[in-house]
């Protein structure tokens, strides 16, 4: 009996390690107290925040916040200010009389 295929991007590869989807990711992928980086929080049109690295030109439709620091800051300043996770114009349709 023949074992079922697998392709290669999916095979076990020395210095990978699986995540909980089971996608490879690299052994030496830098935990969030390990990276020194600087992000910054970026909004749409549609008021929804992500978290982009600073260095990098932000996405098309995505504008700077004021929030710019580690990874941690960045979450806290969403945890904090996006309360209602709700497009814009979905609030604005429900908030309709």
């Amino acid at each position: 009996m023949c074992a079922p295929f697998t392709p290669a991007s999916v095979r076990e590869r020395p210095g990978l390690r699986r995540r909980f989807d089971r996608s490879p990711v690299p052994s030496d992928v830098m935990s969030e107290r390990e990276d020194r980086r600087t992000y910054k929080v970026v909004i749409n049109h549609e008021e929804q925040y992500s978290i982009w690295p600073a260095t990098r030109e932000n996405p098309t439709g995505w504008n700077d916040t004021a929030k710019i620091g580690t990874l941690g800051d960045c979450k806290a300043y969403i945890n904090e200010v996006w309360t209602d996770m709700r497009p814009r114009s979905l609030r604005e349709e429900m908030d309709r009389p």
